[in-house]
């Protein structure tokens, strides 16, 4: 009788949390005074790891986060005038290597891909943000005693 008792006592409680997790829709901001109220939500959306971090960081008042309307990108106008200009000028040789006259500079190689190895060429001069610019990536490094901030390491591409 006990375990049963205890086993609906379980049920209840973990029904009642699921039943008060909000959702995540464009919007709102996810921050320190309400970021349990996001958790289950969280978990569906975000790899262990990151979740993880952006827990820590919620729950210690070091970001907040907020939640934006999904947008689609096309891309640049010089990525996709550079694209078209590749047209017929690049191949794989055997050994892989891209060759071509003039190098490549910018945009797809190939349009379309017609082999495996043309679609791995795209992919890898493919920039998911764009041509000609810059991707900045600050990384916070923590003190694990006081779970604080404690510096920066930057990381700074330039194509």
């Amino acid at each position: 009788m006990k375990r049963t008792f205890l086993i609906f006592l379980i049920l209840c409680i973990c029904t009642h949390d699921l039943s008060r997790a909000k959702e995540i829709k464009p919007g709102i901001v996810i921050n320190e005074g309400n970021y349990t109220e996001y958790l289950p939500e969280l978990k569906k959306l975000l790899t262990p790891g990151y979740l993880t971090d952006i827990i820590m960081a919620l729950k210690n008042g070091w970001i907040t986060f907020p939640v934006v309307e999904k947008k689609n990108y096309p891309p640049a106008e010089h990525f996709h005038r550079a694209t078209l200009n590749n047209v017929g000028r690049y191949k794989v040789a055997r050994d892989n290597r891209l060759i071509g006259k003039p190098s490549w500079k910018a945009g797809l190689p190939f349009l379309p891909p017609r082999t495996a190895a043309e679609v791995a060429w795209n992919v890898y001069k493919r920039r998911e943000y764009g041509d000609q610019m810059s991707y900045y990536a600050p990384f916070l490094l923590f003190d694990l005693k006081t779970n604080c901030p404690d510096g920066e390491i930057v990381y700074m591409d330039t194509l």
